[in-house]
């Protein structure tokens, strides 16, 4: 399956996935950051803070704004944060294509918690995944998270981690995405999340927009047969 995937995509855009995906995403992350001199970072689906926290003992210095919807994640990540005053805390809230108000799935293992319903390969795949409950939380558009930061930087990095809602959080950040360099987003190769956007979707999506993918990195597989289930995809703002 891996060897199919890789076809794929290295059809489509001519980049192939990368194994090891906790050391190899963390060297080419911090060297894209230097290399873009990349400011500001805004963390969406940031749990208790593991992705920026990461960031930070590789180096980085410059601002963070980390967003979770989960009350029992989002306490922890305020305590996790708490002693580093360039890292700042949105008040609990998911992210979407419009400002409203909804419920968000919340799983057993807290990171695949979801907007979306889960489609049944997650709940065989990843049964810790299966939800146990429900909190209803604010949905923000990107755009308007960061016109009520007032950030102001040409130079941003957009991390995504939301489960199946990939599409929806970009069409609410037209203006950030103005201002971005470097997207890391989750990509789904087979349904995993009812109604959420695949892989193709996604980076059909952001080619509109005038990003290029550079990096593929393994995210989570079939325990079962091996099989790539989903990636990390890192996209670079093409240059005019």
């Amino acid at each position: 399956m891996k060897g199919i995937i890789n076809a794929i995509l290295s059809r489509l855009t001519g980049y192939i996935v990368q194994r090891d995906r906790t050391a190899l995403q963390g060297i080419a992350i911090k060297e894209l950051i230097e290399k873009y001199d990349i400011d500001f970072i805004l963390d969406l689906g940031a749990n208790i803070g593991q992705f920026s926290e990461e960031i930070f003992k590789n180096g980085y210095t410059g601002r963070i704004l980390s967003v979770e919807p989960l009350s029992d994640a989002h306490a922890k990540l305020l305590a996790t944060s708490a002693k580093k005053p360039n890292w700042i805390i949105a008040s609990r809230c998911a992210v979407g294509s419009e400002d409203t108000t909804i419920k968000i799935n919340v799983s057993e293992n807290s990171y695949s918690s979801s907007v979306l319903g889960l489609h049944e390969q997650k709940k065989r795949e990843a049964p810790q995944a299966n939800y146990i409950r429900e909190e209803k939380v604010e949905l923000k558009k990107v755009d308007t998270l960061i016109q009520a930061f007032d950030i102001k930087s040409s130079k941003s990095l957009l991390k995504i981690d939301v489960q199946g809602y990939e599409l929806e959080v970009l069409k609410g950040a037209d203006d950030f995405l103005r201002q971005t360099k470097i997207i890391i987003t989750e990509l789904s190769l087979v349904p995993l999340y009812e109604g959420g956007a695949d892989y193709a979707q996604v980076i059909s999506y952001l080619d509109d927009k005038g990003f290029s993918p550079i990096y593929y990195f393994e995210e989570f597989k079939s325990f079962k047969t091996g099989a790539l289930l989903q990636i990390n995809g890192v996209f670079i703002q093409r240059e005019n």
